[in-house]
């Protein structure tokens, strides 16, 4: 009986290093993998970060690094990681089933955060909770860094932060507009949902003139889109700016590399039928990005509740509810799906 134990301690051991070698080490220094019953499986070449997921209708794709599978196993199973991680294992037979196990335990987090309360958070599916980012026009440094730009013209006296980002008479960072398609690229699940707004600058854009490598980036070329130096965006801005960020190594493990995305305007609401029309949308569990008529500003709509909607807001970084839904207070309504 003692040797039987013994041996399921070694089984587990190894697996455990097995592991720990495969998602939690930078690098290896012999090939590692996991195998599934379906013949699905995870891979790392030794001396080598990126790691392969290898499907079972033969797609692979490359993990740039484990920065982002090692994010997701952690906090799906952070009470007790590798107990849970075996029995995870053993019961998925593959790669796909383990990959939407830990999904649903890791989105389940932010479930009263950001993004539609229907939302499935499945794998390849195209709809999941999200953790808000702020605007950057609604960060204090930023606020007084105009104030004081405005009476003096002299970057010396602006906040320290700001003068890192000062540029073209404010802060460079993702205003309304950009903010409201990152919730949106968010509940796709091609963006990791607890990154904030810094984060994700840093990551995937080149607002801050970062060169590296690592990550898919948002070319230079649109900066003039992400800090709202045109009116709005355009459907081409967007299905750009969402093909690119399908490239990220989150997008591979929500499974949303895969699929082709589509912009649906909702042009023909009127106000016979916006109700209804909206409605639908949101019981399937998608998220809805509409521009208020009185800033120019842009909201996620993400619930409709006794004539009350209820947004998710960049500015303040907050969701909230219009005490009075009407159509006339909004334009430009669509959202981002699955084709």
């Amino acid at each position: 009986m003692k040797l039987f134990f013994f041996l399921i301690f070694i089984l587990n051991c190894k697996k455990e290093t097995l592991l720990e070698n495969l998602i939690f080490k930078k690098t290896v220094f012999e090939n590692i993998q996991f195998q599934f019953q379906n013949g699905s499986y995870i891979k790392k070449e030794k001396n080598n970060k990126r790691i392969l997921l290898f499907f079972h209708d033969s797609k692979k794709f490359y993990l740039r690094n484990n920065l982002d599978i090692k994010h997701l196993l952690e906090k799906s199973n952070e009470n007790n990681l590798f107990c849970k991680l075996d029995f995870c294992l053993d019961k998925n037979e593959s790669l796909e089933s383990f990959l939407e196990f830990n999904l649903k335990n890791y989105y389940s987090n932010f479930k009263s955060l950001g993004g539609n309360k229907n939302a499935k958070n499945l794998f390849s599916y195209g709809q999941f909770y999200y953790q808000l980012i702020n605007q950057v026009q609604s960060e204090n440094y930023a606020i007084k860094a105009v104030e004081i730009w405005k009476k003096t013209k002299n970057k010396k006296e602006l906040p320290e932060k700001a003068k890192k980002y000062w540029d073209e008479n404010s802060v460079r960072g993702l205003e309304c507009h950009a903010a409201s398609l990152i919730h949106q690229l968010k509940s796709l699940g091609l963006i990791r949902p607890d990154l904030n707004r810094e984060e994700v600058e840093e990551r995937y854009t080149e607002l801050h003139f970062l060169k590296e490598k690592d990550e898919a980036k948002i070319p230079k070329k649109l900066n003039h889109v992400l800090r709202f130096r045109k009116f709005s965006f355009s459907e081409k801005d967007i299905l750009e700016i969402t093909k690119i960020l399908q490239n990220t190594d989150w997008a591979i493990l929500t499974g949303m590399n895969q699929k082709k995305i589509q912009l649906i305007a909702l042009k023909h609401l009127n106000q016979n039928n916006y109700f209804s029309e909206l409605q639908k949308i949101l019981d399937e569990g998608f998220v809805i990005s509409v521009k208020q008529v009185s800033f120019s500003h842009n909201v996620i709509l993400k619930e409709l509740n006794n004539g009350k909607a209820v947004l998710d807001d960049s500015y303040a970084m907050q969701f909230k509810e219009d005490q009075k839904f009407k159509l006339e207070n909004y334009f430009k309504f669509w959202y981002l799906r699955i084709e």
